[in-house]
């Protein structure tokens, strides 16, 4: 059993060979995956966010309307932020993600209506390409936008795309990047007026390498 030191050493190698060892790590520790974080405290985040979603996305809507809403979970995982986004009353929730092993595991939850394959990159053949335009009331990221995994400027075409008109995201962005450059990313959207800005927080991430760390949730609607 992988103890939680030697998965932040392994991980660590891996961000720094870029987003496909990051990939492949993550396909490797699987089975371990869940164990290993929930000693990290890791899930409260997710969460969380699930609950932040549900709460910007239902304000003032009827039960219809409510159990209409499609939300997408970016790098959904073993689907342990799907579970979350189930529980804070989404019925409809598909998943994305390159890690293969990782959605094998997703998919016997059953918690999924349908995951796509792929990543968010700086390169033509990146993205989900499953998902069309405008599909999604709201999107929840968590986990995904840090150092060695998504870059901020590679998600937010991505992020943008798959909204409807009026949709919302919630994504958590470690404090592995750094913050004024993830703000910048964001300016030329919300400048052309595709994103209006709601909030962003600052909350605890989880503890890594033995130190307590934290993050910003960027709360935001697709103009």
């Amino acid at each position: 059993m992988t103890s939680v030191d030697d998965y932040d050493e392994e991980y660590d190698s891996a961000r720094l060979s870029g987003t496909n060892a990051v990939v492949e790590f993550y396909n490797s520790y699987a089975e371990e995956y869940e164990r290993i974080l929930d000693e990290q405290v890791f899930f409260w985040i997710g969460e969380y966010s699930a609950g932040v979603l549900w709460k910007v996305m239902t304000d003032k809507k009827t039960d219809e309307e409510k159990a209409n809403l499609a939300v997408l979970d970016v790098a959904c995982g073993t689907g342990k932020t799907g579970e979350f986004l189930k529980e804070v009353g989404f019925s409809i929730v598909d998943g994305c993600d390159p890690a293969l092993k990782m959605v094998e595991i997703a998919k016997q939850k059953k918690i999924f209506r349908d995951i796509h394959i792929g990543q968010m990159g700086p390169n033509p053949e990146d993205g989900f390409k499953t998902i069309p335009d405008g599909t999604y009331d709201g999107l929840l990221c968590v986990g995904c936008l840090t150092r060695g995994a998504a870059a901020v400027k590679d998600a937010l075409p991505e992020f943008v795309r798959v909204l409807k008109k009026g949709g919302y995201g919630v994504y958590v962005i470690s404090q592995s990047l750094n913050k004024i450059d993830a703000l910048k990313d964001h300016l030329k959207y919300f400048e052309s007026q595709q994103l209006d800005i709601i909030t962003i927080e600052k909350k605890f991430y989880r503890i890594y390498n033995e130190v307590t760390t934290y993050c910003h949730v960027y709360i935001v609607q697709k103009m």
